[in-house]
């Protein structure tokens, strides 16, 4: 998966069923936690080390549960009114959120609650973006 920034949609109907867009407005951005972590960006490689690391030691666990949980998420995300390529979309980048908040749980980071919180305010970011929102 890509993250992109630009001003242009790309064309073609079945290139944005893969693209997820989403706008942002100056107000999006909280200034001062955008702040915060570029204060500690130099600690970001470090992170993104221990996560691949710890991936790649769970990589077994983490395959084993990705086809259930992926055609579970897949079908809670299932709509009518939206493109059959966006179910997928959002059921993989849940997955993947689950899996950092997994890494982020292990490492000490975060509580089960944040966690959690964590996970539904992003579930429900995703059926925002695709036009729905889940309680």
């Amino acid at each position: 998966m890509l993250l992109i920034t630009g001003e242009e949609l790309a064309s073609g109907q079945s290139t944005l069923a893969r693209a997820m867009v989403i706008e942002l407005s100056k107000d999006d951005i909280n200034l001062k936690k955008l702040t915060a972590i570029q204060e500690k960006s130099k600690l970001l490689p470090h992170a993104m080390c221990s996560y691949i690391s710890w991936v790649r030691e769970n990589m077994e666990i983490i395959g084993s549960e990705f086809e259930k949980a992926f055609i579970n998420l897949r079908h809670e995300a299932h709509t009518e009114s939206i493109h059959a390529r966006l179910p997928e979309q959002c059921a993989s980048l849940q997955f993947t959120l689950h899996t950092a908040l997994h890494w982020m749980l292990d490492k000490g980071i975060l509580t089960e609650e944040n966690a959690g919180e964590i996970d539904k305010e992003a579930w429900n970011a995703l059926m925002a973006i695709y036009g729905e929102r889940r309680p």
